[in-house]
């Protein structure tokens, strides 16, 4: 593939730049949502969200899950569900860490927020 060419106009000429930001374009985005976990620790913590809230709109999340993996992604439909499907199993990973979170935090009746 490397060359291939359309034509003599046409010139496929990949750059170190136009490399490194069409990878960077790609992970730091999918770094970010894989970081899922970590967010819902903290937010559990504090007391924004709980492991109900997240089983209640588990639908709607998988549904924002395909959505962001259908943005963040080329458009793949292999790419996209290569992403998808790890994201939503974070998202239960996620309604895991969040019910550990508030059972720690109800054995410390002191340390809830106010």
């Amino acid at each position: 593939m490397g060359s291939y060419s359309v034509g003599t106009e046409a010139v496929n000429s990949p750059t170190l730049s136009s490399y490194v930001s069409y990878l960077t374009m790609f992970t730091i985005p999918i770094g970010l949502a894989f970081e899922l976990p970590i967010v819902v620790y903290f937010l559990a913590r504090i007391g924004i969200i709980g492991p109900d809230i997240m089983k209640k709109y588990r639908r709607e999340a998988f549904l924002i899950i395909f959505i962001i993996a259908a943005i963040i992604t080329p458009p793949d439909a292999l790419t996209q569900i290569m992403v998808g499907i790890p994201m939503y199993i974070l998202y239960e990973i996620s309604i895991t860490v969040a019910s550990r979170v508030v059972k720690s935090n109800a054995l410390k009746p002191d340390q809830l927020p106010s």
